[in-house]
């Protein structure tokens, strides 16, 4: 039998926020990254009727392409990580009583917040080191692929933030 995890009917803990947070940026992300792969799929199509019917090879497609897919690599981690897809070396820890395993699954994951806000931080750091630059074909700037390292990291912070709230959780009921 679920236990009843906040007092008042309509109030949310701090734990069922981050979890609706969580589900929401993951549906965004999911939703996201879906369309940019049809976005990239057309762009490649353009790219290879422009060089073999018309026999002029546009100059930006590659460019533009490979932009996006730099977006969908950061976004996709988001989906990915809530759905259990990421991998993870669980031998060891698969031998430790259940207490102990969720005891290394939250250090585990304040490890892995922890590179995750850093993360985020040098990704700002080189998005505006980047803001100068700009890519040769479009001309637009290296700025917009670096943003994705902080806007993919911060998504994934979200995340790892989830699963930490659900194992202290799990440490906590037992």
């Amino acid at each position: 039998m679920e236990t009843e995890t906040h007092s008042r009917p309509g109030s949310a803990t701090g734990a069922d926020l981050i979890d609706r947070i969580e589900r929401w940026s993951a549906a965004i992300a999911n939703f996201v990254t879906t369309s940019l792969v049809v976005v990239i799929a057309a762009i490649l199509l353009l790219q290879v009727i422009g060089r073999y019917v018309f026999e002029y090879p546009f100059t930006w497609p590659e460019e533009l392409s490979g932009l996006l897919f730099v977006w969908v690599i950061f976004l996709g981690a988001l989906p990915a990580s809530r759905g259990g897809h990421l991998m993870g070396i669980m031998v060891f820890v698969e031998m430790l009583p259940p207490r102990w395993t969720r005891i290394v699954a939250v250090a585990t994951n304040l490890i892995v917040l922890a590179t995750l806000v850093t993360l985020v931080i040098k990704g700002v750091d080189a998005t505006r080191a980047a803001g100068s630059m700009r890519m040769t074909a479009t001309g637009l700037s290296w700025a917009y692929v670096y943003a994705a390292l902080p806007v993919g990291f911060a998504a994934l912070s979200i995340a790892y933030l989830g699963t930490l709230m659900r194992d202290l959780r799990g440490i906590w009921r037992r």
